[in-house]
């Protein structure tokens, strides 16, 4: 008759010795591992956030500007409130920011974003719009961008300058063309003052020499303007007089469409030449005109 009271051993148990001496000593690493790695893991995936102003450099100038860009390149996305903060402009007023919440103390603009996700990897652009009116001359202040510190980190990167639009008038062209068989396609009157600019515009562009000397002429409103040369200064210039144009207010444009002939052969017939004049307004960005050219 087997005592079933009798003391559990190893060997009545069928543990060997040396397997509870193994076993006793990788308990213990075994068990601080566990503890660890969660630890560890916890401390690395928080997002990363970084923050950028859009710049403030080109023939767009005088919309102010536009965007502000969240980035995350942390090993987390981010889910979580923004907060915008900026001292108040002295004329423009405070832009508008969809999604968020604004509110004025003393001479600080804040705006609160409840909620925004930003995944890994990925940009996120926050538009700008802006309700006037527009200053005379742009106004800038500094921009500061926070968010609750146990969602991640945010650093801004770049200029962080937010500049308001402003009532301008100017003259322009359109980007690109450099390179390009079809050339410059049109120059431009930008219009962000508060009223609309209605007027007879005399515009004087260069001649082009190549594959001959020529005027190239200009399509407004659907009608065409075919220049006249004229002699300025010693230099031979097309000269197009009294063309009507309206442009609207705040953020018209008026487009002089540059009809381009046939042009020279081989990628080095294309000429650049700069825009001379438009209705006497000042420029803005570059005006380089680039001729349209044919591929040999």
């Amino acid at each position: 008759m087997t005592n079933s009271n009798a003391p559990l051993t190893n060997r009545r148990a069928g543990v060997d010795r040396r397997t509870v001496i193994r076993a006793a000593a990788w308990s213990a690493p075994v068990v601080a591992i566990a503890v660890a790695t969660p630890l560890a893991a916890a401390s690395t995936q928080q997002p990363v956030l970084t923050v950028e102003v859009s710049p403030f450099s080109d023939a767009d100038a005088p919309y102010g500007t536009r965007s502000v860009r969240i980035s995350n390149s942390g090993p987390a996305g981010f889910t979580g409130p923004l907060t915008f903060r900026m001292p108040g402009m002295n004329v423009a007023a405070p832009f508008l920011l969809g999604g968020a919440v604004h509110s004025r103390s003393a001479d600080e603009d804040m705006w609160t974003v409840p909620s925004i996700s930003v995944p890994v990897g990925e940009t996120v652009t926050l538009a700008l719009t802006w309700p006037g009116p527009f200053p005379l001359t742009p106004e800038t202040q500094p921009l500061t961008v926070a968010t609750d510190p146990e969602r991640g980190t945010i650093t801004d990167t770049g200029s962080m300058e937010i500049t308001s639009p402003y009532q301008h008038l100017w003259a322009a062209v359109t980007p690109g063309g450099d390179g390009s068989p079809g050339g410059t396609t049109s120059i431009f009157i930008g219009n962000t003052t508060e009223a609309p600019y209605d007027a007879q515009v005399s515009s004087r562009l260069p001649l082009w020499t190549l594959p001959v000397v020529t005027a190239v002429p200009l399509s407004v409103n659907g009608t065409r303007y075919p220049g006249v040369k004229t002699l300025e200064n010693n230099q031979l210039l097309v000269a197009y007089p009294d063309i009507p144009v309206s442009v609207e207010a705040r953020t018209g444009k008026q487009l002089f469409t540059l009809l381009w002939g046939p042009g020279g052969l081989g990628a080095s017939g294309q000429q650049h030449k700069a825009l001379i004049a438009l209705g006497g307004l000042p420029f803005l960005g570059d005006v380089v005109i680039h001729s349209r050219y044919r591929v040999a």
